[in-house]
């Protein structure tokens, strides 16, 4: 996704736990089911659908925003597997921020977010790569907003994850850049 927009990364971290990707991934994928393991984001997947582009998610994020607690009505844009299991993506955008009953969406120019988890096999492990990509004439004031709070989010989610799976093979604080 992307085209001409001006665009930044906000924020990345990776890491490889212990596990195949193939044990990992529907722990991923099962966004509805995030609650049992981690305390960073509670997902509700519109319809009780499986994850597939097109279904709508709605995202409560608990901790850190200017405002306390986020929520965000996104779009799964993309659900890929390998066929060997060797990698793994689902990744999503904003479609509104949500305010109590209200929704915001903002034009594409202006604001628009992509959320992604690319799992790949690293020997008899996996290498967890998470990912936001803000776009638009306003990511930069998006970026001073949230960058810390986005990173302090992903590694509650990533530690999460290794105690899910125990053995961490190795964890990557990937800069965080403005593209």
């Amino acid at each position: 996704m992307g085209g001409c927009l001006p665009t930044g990364m906000i924020a990345t971290t990776a890491l490889v736990i212990g596990a195949a990707p193939t044990a990992v991934w529907p722990t991923v994928r099962n966004l509805a089911g995030w609650d049992e393991w981690q305390d960073a984001f509670s997902i509700k997947v519109d319809g009780d659908q499986d994850p597939a582009p097109g279904v709508d998610i709605f995202i409560t994020t608990f901790f850190g925003f200017p405002f306390g607690t986020q929520r965000t009505h996104e779009r799964i844009y993309k659900v890929d597997v390998d066929p060997d299991g060797a990698a793994m993506t689902i990744g999503w955008e904003v479609v509104a921020l949500q305010f109590g009953s209200l929704n915001f969406s903002f034009p594409k120019f202006l604001y628009s977010t992509e959320r992604c988890i690319e799992l790949t096999r690293e020997g008899d492990n996996t290498r967890v790569h998470n990912w936001i990509l803000y776009k638009g004439l306003l990511w930069p004031v998006f970026k001073l907003l949230t960058n810390n709070v986005v990173s302090r989010q992903f590694a509650v989610w990533n530690e999460a994850l290794v105690q899910k799976y125990g053995a961490l093979a190795s964890r990557e604080g990937l800069p965080i850049g403005s593209g």
